[in-house]
């Protein structure tokens, strides 16, 4: 499970739906919610979590996309297997995996140590109360 620390920075809900924003150092983060959480506070700080299967990535994106967590990492390590893949990437000093098909990674043609995009959707991501 990927892991990213962050402090939510704004609130928006209709009904029992709420759209989290929680930044990243310059970056903004979204999560959807459903029934909001009592530790679910502006300032708060929190951890988010996702799936290695949840990461996308790419490179040459030249149009915009429905996905609203657009972020820069950097390619460290590049596990390959015949079907599946893992991807290591550094995104604020901290490694997060992806885990893809052999085959898509190769159409990528990725490099180690190359910037590509990364891409979360705001349903994936599971918001964690810090200690």
């Amino acid at each position: 499970m990927n892991k990213i620390e962050g402090i939510i920075s704004k609130i928006e809900s209709s009904g029992n739906i709420s759209l989290i924003h929680i930044d990243v150092e310059k970056d903004t983060f979204y999560s959807i919610i459903i029934n909001i959480e009592e530790y679910i506070q502006i300032g708060k700080k929190i951890t988010l979590l996702f799936k290695e299967t949840e990461l996308i990535v790419a490179k040459n994106i030249s149009q915009e996309i429905s996905i609203s967590n657009k972020f820069m990492v950097n390619v460290e390590k590049i596990e390959k297997d015949n079907i599946i893949s893992k991807l290591y990437l550094e995104y604020k000093k901290q490694i997060l995996v992806s885990l893809l098909i052999t085959k898509d990674l190769e159409k990528l043609d990725l490099k180690e140590g190359e910037s590509i995009i990364a891409f979360l959707k705001a349903s994936e991501i599971i918001l964690m109360e810090q200690d």
